[in-house]
């Protein structure tokens, strides 16, 4: 299994929302192409 990370810069003081936002869209997030070609392999 390959995990990959993303990194998240978010405004100063607004952490709560940034991270609520990120949750309402983490289900639709991909690998990157290149993690996808390494994990067919």
């Amino acid at each position: 299994m390959i995990k990959y990370l993303y990194t998240i810069d978010y405004p100063h003081g607004e952490r709560q929302e940034y991270l609520a936002w990120i949750r309402s869209i983490a289900p639709t997030l991909q690998a990157p192409e290149e993690v996808r070609r390494v994990a067919s392999r």
